[in-house]
């Protein structure tokens, strides 16, 4: 489950990640197709669990929510041993509650979610094992807005992931509304 990154900021950060990407040596490009904030990684969804799921996400509003601002690197383990890398941002205490929010509705519809604190990410580079990464001090500084909360699904193909959208939810900004949709579940 995540936020696509709107159009408008897919070019800035694709010419940013083209400058950058010679530092990240045999490491993958994440291409914009697969470009998102993950709000919470699910795993697999069965066929019992995936129509609820989906219906849930439908049914879903997104409340108002300041922007972020990509002003930091992350890197997934850790530098000295990272997977993945690309921007990341500080997670403001709305981000936080509707993250919980969404986790608390989640298992409502009988999906765990991973307890590790929410780091707004997107996810730039990727390699294939743990390896050392020196982050370029370069930084695109942008701000996202998300436009809209999409429901993915992940296929593994040879060169990597695809994901392709289940579910798509336009933003909505009534907060109220999120709260009911959580008590209907």
């Amino acid at each position: 489950m995540g936020l696509p990154i709107p159009p408008e900021l897919r070019p800035p950060i694709a010419a940013w990640q083209e400058r950058v990407k010679g530092q990240f040596g045999a490491w993958r490009v994440v291409p914009f197709a697969n470009w998102h904030v993950t709000l919470h990684f699910l795993g697999e969804a069965d066929a019992i669990h995936a129509p609820p799921l989906e219906k849930w996400v439908r049914n879903l509003s997104i409340p108002k929510l300041p922007g972020l601002t990509w002003d930091r690197w992350f890197a997934f383990p850790k530098p000295g041993a990272a997977t993945t890398a690309g921007l990341a941002a500080g997670s403001p205490a709305a981000w936080d509650r509707w993250v919980k929010e969404l986790a608390d509705g989640l298992l409502q519809v009988g999906f765990r979610t991973e307890k590790r604190a929410f780091v707004p990410h997107l996810t730039l580079f990727r390699g294939r094992k743990e390896q050392a990464v020196t982050l370029p001090a370069e930084l695109p500084n942008l701000t996202f807005r998300p436009l809209k909360l999409c429901l993915y699904e992940s296929q593994l193909t040879p060169t990597g992931s695809n994901y392709l959208v289940r579910v798509e939810k336009a933003l909505v900004t009534d907060a109220k509304a999120l709260s009911k949709a959580l008590k209907e579940i």
